[in-house]
């Protein structure tokens, strides 16, 4: 028994200390910032989904519709990355997993801030349209 208990507390801090190792390295924190950077974009995102509604009319819904349907899977995305971001045990496949989750965050982050880009101008040119 107490060898059991001496495995597992051993496997505890080995994985642990891991775990810690790879939460230092220069590749997770180059993903985490990115992550960081656009998280905030997500409530933006909203916000100028939500201003589009007093425009809908017939003139503008099919560039709205579009607009809103890019910020919704530039959402969608980062949501869906959040989820499935796991970190694997052994540093060697964390290495591999890092360089992968770069690429992926980094096209979600273009797509957040392409989405944010035009719908900004669109809205810019709706209200400029209304005269506001």
């Amino acid at each position: 028994m107490k060898y059991l208990l001496t495995s597992i507390l051993a496997t505890f801090v080995l994985f642990t200390a891991c775990n810690q190792d790879i939460k230092s390295s220069q590749k997770y924190k180059d993903v985490m910032a990115i992550h960081d950077k656009v998280m905030p974009e997500l409530s933006k995102l909203s916000t100028l989904r939500g201003e589009f509604k007093s425009y809908a009319d017939s003139t503008n819904l099919e560039r709205i519709t579009e607009v809103n349907t890019k910020i919704m899977q530039a959402n969608d995305g980062m949501m869906q990355w959040m989820d499935e971001f796991k970190l694997p045990e052994s540093k060697t496949e964390a290495e591999t997993y890092l360089d992968s989750e770069l690429v992926k965050i980094t096209n979600i982050s273009n797509a957040m801030m392409t989405a944010k880009t035009n719908a900004t101008a669109l809205l810019n040119e709706l209200k400029a349209a209304k005269g506001q």
